[in-house]
């Protein structure tokens, strides 16, 4: 569930699923744990392009609370995985810009 980005706090609302309290203390004393929890997370920000992509195709509903649903989703995904989603930063150039070529 949380591979597919749902939050934490969705999962333990479900009847099966541990509390939060309880899934918190695995990430405590769990390796195992963690490490299957960092992987969903990481795949969760797959998830969530995934699901950007289906609200800006969506022609219907709200236009200004689906950019705020796709915001917050681009958000997220570039915390969980800053390498792939995450801002882009030119190491190239130092932060100067490029000279304007001679034609």
């Amino acid at each position: 569930m949380l591979a597919d980005g749902k939050s934490m706090r969705t999962v333990a609302k479900e009847k099966s699923m541990p509390a939060m309290s309880t899934m918190f203390r695995w990430l405590r004393e769990s390796d195992e744990f963690k490490e299957q929890y960092e992987i969903a997370k990481q795949e969760s920000s797959d998830s969530m392009v995934e699901e950007i992509n289906e609200i800006a195709d969506n022609t219907e509903g709200d236009t200004q609370r689906d950019r705020l649903r796709i915001d917050a989703r681009k958000w997220t995904a570039s915390k969980l995985k800053p390498k792939k989603y995450g801002d882009k930063i030119d190491h190239t150039t130092n932060g100067n810009e490029l000279p304007t070529p001679i034609l």
